[in-house]
């Protein structure tokens, strides 16, 4: 895996296809308290299949620089995504762009995605974290990103790592899984800035038009699954479908259920390519 630092700090990663043009090109954005290396398998995955993948790692998250799990803006993830997304256009500017992302990464390509769809082929989200918006009231919703600005490091949440994969007993999948803080706390400034991504999300979804894949855990107790299938629903777009995984989680792409995901998404990459 080719490793580069860009022009803001930004740690990125990439595997191209061996002795081949790729595909494809797919943008993966990680989920919270983890770094993109943690998903090498789905990378690796993903070059097998002809596609160059790539990835980096969130502010304050992995090797980027920022205090850990702090998201200032959410508009820093989306540079630090933008960035990338010049790179690969620079490096194969006639192949077709998959944004792609898992838990608050799924909320970042979705963003992304939404900003500057034209030259986007299509967007995978694997439990993308929208689900604060889809049933926090607003009042509440209001106080919260308040709180951001006022107390921005303060601790509000928990991450749960009992939640990701208990189908499996969270076994950890490898020695990066090992070096994952325990249960990590979720800043207050990070809740708040998810929490105005997913409400912008939503209130654009009546116009999406990109083919759309969400794959989600029919018992993720992480992000709730009313919030894929409340976007699907807003945009009324054939396209945009939704994959449920019986009996996975929120950690899709690690444990039993990951080969099979990681092969719906190949799959659907390859016939929306077929189909462009």
């Amino acid at each position: 895996m080719d490793v580069e630092k860009l022009a803001d700090g930004t740690m990125a990663y990439r595997i191209d296809p061996a002795g081949m043009p790729p595909a494809a090109a797919v943008l993966f954005a990680h989920g919270f308290a983890e770094s993109a290396p943690r998903h090498v398998a789905t990378l690796t995955s993903f070059a097998e299949a002809g596609f160059a993948a790539y990835a980096f790692d969130l502010p304050g998250h992995g090797r980027s620089p920022g205090a850990r799990g702090f998201v200032r803006r959410f508009d820093d993830v989306l540079r630090a995504m933008a960035l990338l997304r010049a790179r690969i256009a620079e490096r194969y500017p006639q192949v077709p762009l998959i944004l792609m992302g898992y838990s608050l990464g799924g909320l970042a390509a979705l963003r992304a995605a939404q900003r500057d769809p034209a030259p986007v082929a299509g967007v995978v989200l694997v439990a993308a974290g929208l689900g604060v918006a889809s049933h926090v009231p607003p009042v509440v919703r209001r106080i919260g990103v308040a709180f951001g600005e006022i107390a921005p490091h303060v601790p509000v949440a928990r991450l749960r790592l009992r939640n990701l994969r208990p189908e499996d007993g969270n076994a950890p999948g490898g020695l990066l899984d090992l070096l994952l803080p325990r249960d990590p706390l979720v800043p207050a400034r990070t809740a708040a800035e998810a929490m105005r991504a997913s409400h912008a999300a939503f209130a654009a979804a009546a116009s999406w038009r990109t083919p759309t894949l969400f794959v989600n855990g029919e018992a993720d107790r992480v992000v709730p699954l009313a919030s894929a299938r409340r976007f699907v629903a807003l945009a009324r777009n054939a396209e945009t479908t939704l994959d449920l995984v019986a009996g996975a989680h929120h950690d899709l792409l690690r444990g039993r259920h990951a080969e099979a995901v990681r092969a719906t998404i190949v799959a659907w990459i390859r016939a929306h390519l077929s189909a462009s």
